[in-house]
């Protein structure tokens, strides 16, 4: 119940920031795009979740298991829709994924959350330093303004804050066990403190049969897959008629998930279209069309795999069913025999 009022927050804190721009020439502007266009970005979107899906599976033998990516896929779209419901610096999936790598996958809890934590230590890796230089760039472009300044530098903080913290997690997990065992029974402390260790000998397997090499390999992989991000936008933009290049769009794209990773709303909602519109000001870019892009960029990259992760879920829940009673039905039958 929770979940649904941030949920509708987001949702009103969008309507809000639609009525400060003016909806009306917002809407506008939406009418321009040519939905050929709009249809491309969506499958560029569905591109991008098989590449990430890619790079679980690219985990997983980094700790010694083979999965298929049919269940990859399914772990990812579970994920996907709690992220999308919860606040957080995309880390609101992933103890979902961990539980679903651990069931539907028949790994350890210690392999799950290597996978899952070297997972995100190269993607935000990458992103950290993709936002260094597009930091970088805007404060040689536009100057290190008050307003500017401190929602870039304090969001990046964040960010950088985030993922030193876990490396030092993945690097020493027994220094957050006793901080856990605050909010768990005895008898979770132990399953806990088992999984933590099995957690920290997969990780150190990992480094130490696949080293440096195979690290930058998989930021390499993520650089890659960010790179989607910015053409998604930049195609969108196009779209729009926005005389913008490919490097102000892919700056711009970059440092508003940065400042939407800083929970405040599920999904970086309201925070993420407010951010853009604020960041392309200094390029004389009219609200309204910072507004339609923000609104457009953030349907493909949000909305879109959100719906579509409700659909692939439902659709999974139908056919378990559907299995279910098939079965029930067969052993009814051969018991009557």
């Amino acid at each position: 119940m929770k979940k649904m009022a941030m949920v509708l927050v987001a949702f009103l804190t969008v309507l809000l920031i639609l009525w400060w721009v003016d909806y009306e020439a917002v809407i506008h502007s939406l009418k321009v795009i040519d939905l050929k266009i709009l249809l491309g970005a969506c499958l560029m979107q569905v591109f991008t979740i098989f590449l990430i899906t890619k790079q679980w599976e690219m985990m997983g033998r980094e700790v010694g298991v083979n999965l298929p990516l049919k269940k990859l896929l399914h772990v990812n779209m579970a994920g996907t829709f709690v992220e999308s419901v919860t606040p957080s610096v995309k880390a609101g999936g992933e103890a979902t994924k961990v539980y679903l790598l651990r069931t539907k996958c028949n790994i350890s809890i210690g392999q799950a959350t290597a996978m899952v934590g070297l997972q995100k230590a190269a993607s935000l890796t990458a992103f950290v330093l993709i936002n260094l230089v597009s930091i970088l760039w805007f404060f040689m472009t536009v100057g290190f303004q008050g307003a500017y300044g401190k929602l870039l530098l304090g969001s990046f903080l964040f960010l950088l804050l985030f993922l030193m913290t876990l490396i030092l997690f993945m690097k020493n997990p027994a220094k957050i066990k006793g901080l856990i065992n605050l909010f768990l029974s005895k008898k979770l402390q132990s399953k806990v403190s088992s999984g933590l260790e099995s957690f920290r000998e997969n990780v150190k397997i990992a480094i130490k049969n696949k080293g440096i090499k195979a690290f930058l390999k998989h930021l390499s992989f993520a650089v890659f897959i960010w790179l989607f991000f910015a053409i998604k936008a930049y195609i969108i933009s196009r779209g729009l008629s926005l005389d913008l290049s490919f490097g102000i769009i892919s700056v711009i794209t970059y440092l508003t998930y940065m400042i939407a990773m800083v929970p405040l709303l599920p999904g970086g909602l309201g925070t993420f279209e407010g951010s853009m519109v604020f960041l392309l000001n200094p390029f004389n870019v009219a609200l309204h069309q910072g507004m339609a892009l923000a609104l457009l960029v953030r349907f493909v990259t949000f909305w879109f795999v959100f719906l579509l992760s409700c659909i692939y879920l439902g659709c999974q829940l139908i056919i378990d069913q559907f299995m279910e009673r098939q079965l029930k039905n067969s052993m009814e039958k051969g018991e009557g025999i």
